[in-house]
């Protein structure tokens, strides 16, 4: 984590997803906890799912 957000030094933001019992270890290195919501068009996505089903 710590030489990723070196090497991501230069941006304004740098968002990370991840469960809640992984928070403590992203906040280790000083990421701060922040809510969100997002808006997922998977017929826009390209490719198959698991059961190759297209999106």
């Amino acid at each position: 984590m710590r030489r990723m957000l070196a090497a991501l030094r230069d941006l304004y933001t740098v968002d990370l997803v991840c469960d809640p019992e992984l928070v403590p270890f992203y906040a280790s290195p000083g990421m701060r906890p922040a809510s969100g919501m997002v808006v997922r068009r998977y017929t826009k996505q390209p490719g198959k799912n698991a059961g190759g089903a297209i999106y």
